[in-house]
């Protein structure tokens, strides 16, 4: 009985020793798995000195952090990859703008040193806070960048976003003076010449308030209304503010 209990508690440690070394060899052969080689071909002798590292994302690579020949810790960052399939945009919309911005609206994106393609995208996010420099608030952006694969994070865009349309009055952005605080235009008056052969022309500075800007074209608000079918000068308003150095009219 003595000899069958001693022999009963050999086999019994022997079994513990045996799982816990089949559990150790199952974590190992994991371990081989997740660094993409094979645990069976290793137990036939074949003994890898590199294997490949797997980006958990598909992507470009965006920044090497590790240097060639360095040791690098379990869970230090080696590289960045980038995906800019899903690329976003942070765009800074001001306090004066921010409660016509909502989620969802639509965004046309120009980038600031490159043709004048527009990209276009969706709303998907707003801060709910002031950044400390620039006193706006990030307004988050998808980009639906299925025909553009050249962006690079870290591009300047210029964007305008859909918060709805209406009819308004509006000139090109030359068409507007500003002097001594205030903005102007210039309405034109055509006369003939009491020869019938030319035309005199006047300029008359009009005061406006201006509104929101886009595509070179500003919103206009005359302080005095205008006539009907009243001639704006579309350009050159510098100049004839210039050349009325404070009066009313030029001709």
């Amino acid at each position: 009985k003595a000899a069958g209990a001693g022999t009963g508690k050999s086999f019994q440690s022997s079994q513990a020793t045996y799982n816990a070394e089949r559990s150790r060899l199952t974590s190992y052969q994991s371990q081989l798995r997740q660094l993409g080689i094979s645990p069976g071909k290793v137990s036939e002798g074949n003994i890898v000195s590199q294997f490949p590292v797997v980006s958990p994302i598909s992507g470009t690579v965006g920044h090497v952090i590790a240097n060639t020949g360095a040791f690098v810790e379990p869970g230090t960052s080696i590289m960045e990859v980038v995906d800019n399939s899903k690329i976003h945009c942070d765009l800074t919309v001001f306090e004066k703008d921010l409660m016509q911005v909502k989620v969802g609206q639509k965004v046309a994106f120009q980038l600031t040193n490159q043709n004048n393609d527009l990209i276009t995208g969706t709303i998907n996010g707003i801060n709910k806070s002031f950044e400390n420099e620039s006193k706006g608030v990030v307004v988050h952006a998808v980009i639906n960048n299925r025909e553009h694969k050249n962006l690079i994070p870290g591009m300047y865009v210029t964007a305008l976003i859909s918060t709805g349309s209406q009819l308004t009055a509006a000139v090109p952005v030359e068409a507007v003076v500003r002097s001594q605080g205030k903005q102007y235009i210039f309405t034109v008056t055509e006369e003939e010449e009491e020869n019938g052969k030319e035309k005199k022309v006047s300029f008359k500075k009009q005061e406006v308030t201006t509104g929101v800007s886009e595509l070179g074209y500003i919103e206009i608000k005359p302080l005095n209304p205008l006539a009907e079918n009243v001639k704006i000068a579309l350009k050159g308003a510098f100049y004839l503010e210039s050349k009325s150095a404070g009066g009313a009219e030029e001709e």
